[in-house]
């Protein structure tokens, strides 16, 4: 355990709450995609099946659920599912050929189309965030922008890493505190949170065994955002978390 905002916290909270804003922004923008007249019949036929097959097999007592993007609002799964588990759907569909029961040319055509969905959300949240980041390293933007163009091993690449951190939450549901939201207009504790977990990584290799380009991104988005509000704090801007705020 470390200290912490006089609180003790365990290294999964640290990777878990790393990486929690980036999420959280991309499934906002996989949700809206669910809603998009250009997209919804997209997500409903083809992304739809394969999310509530391996939910099915993944979430005990799972029930059905129509939809991303609140359609389906009186489901009480749709409050406990995140971007990671599409990536983790996702993943498993593609390793799996027995998961739907579908024909190769079905099976084709769904993979492809699927694709399509995860890349286009990965493109549109990196857009976003391109001006708001630091210089992002060579290998870890073409990480992104394989994911981001489409390309399928690309896509499968940033989903696997997705879903390895899914075991994160554990560890951070195990933890006593949530740093990066225990940080209210904080953004030097943003920055403090940020080195500790580059040094807890440096002793534990094997807490992001998995995601470790999913980290390396989300630490450059975080201390990124804080380094924005220290500004907007010295012009006397009242501002939020960075962490929260995106």
């Amino acid at each position: 355990m470390v200290r912490l905002l006089k609180k003790d916290v365990s290294p999964g909270v640290l990777v878990s709450e790393n990486v929690d804003a980036l999420q959280k922004k991309l499934w906002k923008c996989m949700c809206g995609y669910a809603s998009d007249p250009g997209w919804r019949k997209k997500v409903d036929w083809m992304l739809m099946p394969v999310f509530n097959a391996v939910m099915k097999q993944t979430i005990a007592d799972y029930q059905h659920i129509a939809c991303l993007d609140g359609r389906d609002d009186k489901n009480p799964n749709r409050f406990n599912l995140n971007f990671r588990h599409v990536a983790l759907a996702f993943q498993q569909y593609s390793e799996d050929k027995e998961l739907i029961d579908e024909n190769s040319a079905e099976r084709r055509r769904r993979l492809k189309v699927c694709t399509q969905i995860i890349g286009a959300v990965v493109q549109e949240v990196m857009s976003d965030y391109k001006d708001k980041m630091e210089p992002v390293p060579d290998d870890l933007l073409q990480w992104c922008q394989s994911a981001a163009d489409g390309n399928p091993d690309g896509v499968l690449a940033f989903c696997s890493q997705w879903a390895q951190t899914l075991s994160h939450v554990t560890h951070r549901n195990a933890g006593s505190c949530h740093p990066f939201e225990s940080s209210l207009n904080a953004p030097a504790s943003i920055e403090a949170v940020c080195d500790l977990l580059e040094e807890v990584v440096k002793l534990d290799p094997s807490l992001i065994q998995g995601s470790e380009e999913v980290c390396r991104l989300s630490l450059i988005v975080n201390r990124s955002a804080a380094k924005r509000q220290k500004k907007k704090f010295k012009k006397g801007v009242p501002v939020r978390c960075p962490h929260c705020q995106w």
